[in-house]
């Protein structure tokens, strides 16, 4: 249990700080991550853009696919198993639900940057995670685990 919390958190992370670097560090430059309405204000942009990777593959932009990729290998990686990752990848794309329900305004940004029904985002989201994470799961296991 503690490798797939561990793996679903440091997922999540990784998937913002790739995301952050990518579309928001030319404009903000480095965080304070002392204070909080930094990381309130990163979360803000990033969480949205996060969940809706279809609807931004469909407009030729594949950063959160690619953030949601690496993160995942990274956290497959970690829990070392199929099931893991299956509940890894729920609990991130859970995370950031929870993250967009949480502020008004991210949610706002969400529905603007859809393209799609929200439902395939998120299947999208979780696939994206999910694949990922199953590679490097599948690297790192070993014969007992399989």
């Amino acid at each position: 249990m503690k490798r797939t919390i561990i793996g679903a958190l440091l997922t999540f992370i990784l998937a913002c700080v790739i995301m952050y670097f990518e579309k928001f560090y030319q404009t903000m430059g480095l965080p304070n991550l002392s204070d909080i309405s930094t990381l309130q204000s990163i979360a803000e942009k990033a969480a949205p853009l996060l969940l809706t990777p279809f609807s931004q593959f469909m407009n030729e932009e594949y950063t959160s696919i690619i953030a949601w990729g690496v993160a995942g290998f990274a956290g497959g990686a970690i829990a070392k198993s199929y099931a893991r990752t299956l509940i890894l990848s729920l609990i991130n794309i859970g995370l950031a639900i929870l993250i967009i329900l949480a502020m008004p305004t991210a949610l706002n940004a969400m529905y603007s940057i859809s393209t799609v029904p929200t439902e395939y985002d998120w299947g999208f989201a979780v696939a994206a995670v999910l694949i990922a994470a199953l590679v490097g799961s599948s690297l790192t296991m070993s014969e007992e685990e399989e």
